[in-house]
C-alpha cells in the first residue's frame, strides 16, 4: 500500500489536464513498483 496526496495544481494551470496526467502518471508508477493499493488523500475542499 502507498499514500499520496494532497495534489496542488497552481490556478493558472487547471483545467489543462495536468492533475489528470498526475494522476494517471503516479498510478502507473505504483503500479510497475508492485503497490496493488493506493490511497489518495485530498482535501473535501479546494484549497
Amino acid at each position: 500500500m502507498i499514500t499520496f496526496g494532497p495534489l496542488c495544481v497552481e490556478p493558472d494551470l487547471q483545467n489543462t489536464g495536468i492533475g489528470g496526467l498526475l494522476l494517471e502518471t503516479t498510478m502507473q508508477l505504483a503500479r510497475e513498483a508492485g503497490y496493488r493499493t493506493i490511497i489518495f488523500i485530498f482535501p473535501i475542499r479546494r484549497l
